[in-house]
């Protein structure tokens, strides 16, 4: 490390140093050396974080991104604390010490340049009120603020202070019990937000309180109180929404909220998620309108047969769908997708739909020419063979054999403005030899943190959920 401090010290903007069988040596010396590199902009070590650590970094004044790690038991995830720190369960001595409004205030006086705070899951128990004020007063440059489970946390007091944070672009206050519409007021100054996450945040209604954010691109109102008022805001008041999560949202009904989405002058919208919602067939047919989709998710809801062959039908430019658990779909509605055609259908989920035979998902799979992973793990009468195959893309060629957008391919527009019945609709398969990565494909079903387009080059597994 002195060797890499004395030839890169001006240069070197990241580093980091990932976990290994002989851990490094903490030691004030070990400390010092890093220091040297005075350029550093992110920096990522294995370290459960205590107060005489974050003290014995402050001398890189740099530093934007800083992650703490520990590999430690819980099946060695990494979890995620303050700005990148991550940390220990709460068992452990360093996060009892580190991971404390103690520890928080240390972070805010020692690295006031920061753009990057998370709390995780395992630790935010130990975070309360009295931090609010360090992290508003001090990280005034945050873009990122990420306070989910801080279930201890007074939240309509602590956005309060956390006014001054006019910068932010991703917020996340999932699992906030006692956060309400008054404390999301709090945070109208951040007029250039563009991610919003309310999981699990019971009080919140969502009502009036959209066009504080034109920006908005990415909103996550699952499990919340939002209903129809919520979603009539939305369509009117938030021009740059594209991605919309409404998992387990009961109060959603098709003539109050979904048709204020569809109707014209709603913003054109790239991913929706309804899943655990009533959505029904009449529904379905409202979202049919919404030909701008690129994700849709209507696990565990009420549609069937005419709602899933409307939607294949109406949803030409459809990339990824998940439809688990769907007991009112049979194999009628399986052969009215596979007429439909999909073309540009990537990733394809049926788990647990268990009227679906295995010739009817055949022939979808079949008729899917743009096809990469279709699961339909659970589903009774589908035999393991196939459903391995199908998994794996093993029954499923590309268009001629050719990675997308090289010569000699139909492009996409024009397969979806052809249709299935046309001669340039890719009817013929052959190999496949350009063929995506299994890790890959397991990410398809939920695109990564719901991520906006600028970011997605974040998550290499799966940055082209989006694109």
């Amino acid at each position: 490390l002195e060797g890499l401090a004395d030839s890169m010290a001006g240069s070197l903007t990241e580093l980091r140093l990932l976990d290994s069988l002989h851990p490094l040596p903490y030691t004030p010396a070990w400390f010092n050396a890093l220091c040297g590199l005075s350029s550093l902009r992110s920096l990522h070590l294995p370290l459960a974080p205590t107060h005489a650590h974050l003290e014995m970094l402050a001398p890189l004044t740099r530093l934007q991104h800083l992650q703490l790690c520990s590999r430690e038991a819980r099946g060695c995830v990494y979890e995620r604390l303050w700005g990148g720190v991550a940390g220990q369960p709460p068992h452990s001595p360093a996060t009892g010490q580190g991971a404390t409004d103690t520890g928080v205030g240390i972070l805010a006086a020692n690295f006031p340049q920061l753009r990057r705070f998370n709390i995780s899951h395992v630790t935010s128990s130990q975070i309360t009120t009295t931090s609010a004020p360090q992290l508003g007063s001090r990280l005034t440059q945050l873009t990122h603020l990420d306070l989910a489970g801080c279930s201890r946390v007074n939240h309509d007091e602590g956005l309060r202070e956390l006014a001054p944070l006019v910068h932010l672009q991703v917020v996340d206050l999932s699992q906030s019990l006692n956060l309400t519409d008054v404390g999301l007021l709090q945070l109208g100054g951040a007029t250039q937000l563009k991610v919003l996450r309310l999981v699990g945040c019971w009080k919140v209604t969502f009502v009036g309180v959209a066009s504080l954010w034109p920006h908005l691109h990415t909103l996550d109102l699952s499990e919340t109180k939002a209903g129809d008022e919520a979603l009539r805001d939305l369509a009117a008041s938030a021009p740059a929404l594209r991605v919309l999560r409404m998992f387990r949202q009961w109060a959603v009904t098709r003539a109050g909220g979904l048709e204020a989405l569809a109707a014209p002058g709603a913003p054109p919208l790239l991913g929706l998620d309804l899943s655990a919602t009533n959505l029904d067939d009449a529904g379905a047919l409202v979202l049919c309108s919404l030909t701008s989709l690129r994700y849709l998710n209507i696990s565990k809801t009420h549609v069937g047969d005419r709602g899933c062959g409307a939607l294949a039908a109406a949803l030409r430019h459809l990339r990824y769908m998940r439809m688990d658990r769907l007991t009112r779909l049979t194999d009628v509605g399986v052969q009215a997708m596979a007429q439909a055609g999909m073309p540009s259908l990537r990733g394809l989920r049926m788990q647990h739909c268990r009227n679906l035979t295995e010739p009817y998902l055949l022939q979808l799979n079949a008729s899917l020419p743009r096809l990469q992973t279709m699961d339909v793990q659970g589903c009774w009468y589908v035999g393991m063979t196939t459903m391995d195959a199908l998994y794996h893309n093993l029954s499923n060629p590309a268009y001629t054999g050719k990675p997308p957008g090289s010569s000699g391919e139909v492009t996409e527009d024009e397969a979806v403005a052809a249709g299935p019945g046309s001669s340039s609709f890719p009817g013929s398969r052959s190999p496949l030899t350009w063929p995506v990565p299994l890790r890959r494909c397991r990410a398809l079903w939920d695109p990564p943190d719901w991520v906006v387009p600028e970011a997605a080059s974040d998550y290499r597994d799966a940055g082209d959920v989006w694109a």
